[in-house]
């Protein structure tokens, strides 16, 4: 949490270096879901992936921060969600059949979630 914070910082003062590159949306989709699927099923999870609402291109963008985001989400909703519980990750392009849509990625999960409480102060650092 405290790397997290401290990247926030660094991109709020210009600090922050990214390394852009030509990103497969698919190949960085299986780096991510594959490992997460793996925990999911240890812990007796149902993950459902679904990307019917999405074609597969190649994108610029810093792979491993991407990375890192992703499975960050997802390995939380492992820890937080209850033996026996779901994980759905969609993936959609928004607007849909655009020739250079948005790619959405939407998670969720039955776990415990953030208590209303805490959600408006949830991005101030070191919280």
């Amino acid at each position: 949490m405290i790397d997290d914070t401290l990247t926030i910082s660094k991109g709020n003062n210009g600090k922050l270096e990214l390394h852009p590159e030509a990103v497969s949306t698919e190949e960085l989709g299986e780096s991510i879901t594959e490992p997460i699927r793996a925990e999911a099923a240890k812990k007796k999870l149902t993950f459902i992936l679904d990307k019917s609402g999405y074609r597969p291109r190649n994108i610029f963008a810093d792979r491993l921060s991407l990375q890192k985001i992703f499975l960050n989400l997802l390995s939380n909703a492992v820890k937080y969600t209850p033996e026996g519980g779901h994980i759905w990750v969609t993936v959609k392009d928004e607007p849909v059949n655009s020739p250079e849509p948005d790619t959405v990625f939407i998670i969720r999960d039955d776990g415990i979630g953030i208590s209303s409480e805490f959600l408006p102060i949830i991005f101030e650092p070191f919280t």
